[in-house]
């Protein structure tokens, strides 16, 4: 499923309970840069997959189907330090009806979340928590932060 314009390892889908789940992970603004294949420009790899992506979430949202996309998107919610383009290009995605849970909402360092919770149809959703990059203890649990939200639709009975 997806695009064969998606890189592989970044894109996942599934229905449940009547809804689409997405789980995308947008490359990095330096992916391939100084690393890896090291033939890259800087948002090369991400803005060709928001090019890939965009057709696949409007052909989704018009589907009739309730749909859920989430992970790593790679760039603040509104923009902050990432380029012009890049936030134009990833809010061409949202044109297609998708409403960002996620939007604006800091970690507890005060930092914009790079990783988003965004939906559209009869779908509501509600950010319950976000759980920190280290534990209590100061443990580091990931460079990323966990998300908790309570996703319900019209349809659905809670």
């Amino acid at each position: 499923m997806g695009s064969d314009a998606l890189p592989s390892g970044r894109f996942v889908t599934g229905i449940t309970r009547g809804i689409r789940f997405v789980g995308v992970c947008i490359p990095w603004f330096e992916a391939h840069v100084r690393t890896g294949r090291k033939d890259r420009a800087r948002w090369e790899d991400h803005l060709h997959y928001l090019d890939a992506f965009t057709p696949l979430a409007d052909a989704y949202c018009s589907a009739g189907i309730p749909v859920c996309v989430m992970g790593d998107f790679n760039q603040r919610i509104p923009r902050s330090r990432q380029p012009f383009e890049a936030a134009y290009r990833l809010s061409r995605v949202f044109d297609a009806g998708l409403k960002i849970a996620t939007e604006g909402i800091v970690d507890e360092e005060g930092h914009q979340l790079i990783d988003h919770v965004v939906i559209c149809g009869q779908l509501f959703a509600n950010v319950d928590k976000i759980i920190p990059k280290k534990s209590s203890s100061g443990l580091r649990l990931s460079d990323h932060v966990g998300i908790i939200t309570t996703i319900t639709a019209e349809t659905m009975n809670n």
